[in-house]
């Protein structure tokens, strides 16, 4: 089965609202579950400034190890916020999946 180009453009459009409604339903939820809950409001802020801290330092590190080999650096962006840095929170991992558990953006 083919798709013509306007059906094909039509699905693309779907898809992507889609994944932005669902993200954005699922993002409002954590924000209004960490509102309710100052607690973990906290301790997810202390994972997350501990992060940032041990990255913006290992950054620093990889930066003066670069210029002295006149090597470019594209580990970070440029507010030295990462992947890796984001993919290692498991708190906020815990956060989500425990908002998604309780309030999921579509029924299953």
């Amino acid at each position: 089965m083919s798709l013509c180009p306007s059906a094909s453009k039509r699905q693309s459009v779907l898809f992507l609202l889609a994944g932005f409604d669902t993200t954005a339903s699922t993002l409002t939820t954590a924000v209004f579950q960490l509102a309710r809950n100052p607690d973990i409001q906290e301790r997810l802020y202390e994972e997350v400034v501990s992060k940032l801290e041990q990255f913006v330092c290992y950054r620093k590190l990889i930066m003066y190890i670069a210029s002295i080999y006149s090597v470019q650096n594209h580990l970070f962006t440029k507010d030295g916020i990462s992947h890796e840095m984001i993919s290692d929170l498991p708190f906020m991992d815990q956060v989500i999946n425990e908002v998604t558990r309780l309030c999921p953006s579509l029924p299953r």
